[in-house]
């Protein structure tokens, strides 16, 4: 797959939406299926309900969880 100019064999993607002023909800589920619709096989969309335009722990907990899962850092500790 390429991506710019790059060619890229993996690459993961979580999407995280809130729906907002800045971004609508129908936006971020539109992205997500593009990715996928366009070969990106490991995909993740997530909603979040009335969240707006910034950032909650558990968010940032489930951002996390998914890069030490994907990054094979299980049993590492920080």
């Amino acid at each position: 797959m390429l991506v710019g100019s790059c060619r890229v064999s993996i690459l993961y993607v979580k999407w995280l939406v809130a729906g907002d002023d800045v971004v609508p909800h129908k936006f971020g589920e539109k992205s997500s299926r593009a990715l996928s619709s366009n070969g990106f096989q490991d995909t993740t969309f997530k909603s979040y309900s009335g969240l707006g335009h910034y950032t909650i722990p558990e968010e940032m907990d489930e951002v996390c969880a998914w890069l030490t899962s994907k990054l094979g850092l299980e049993g590492r500790s920080a």
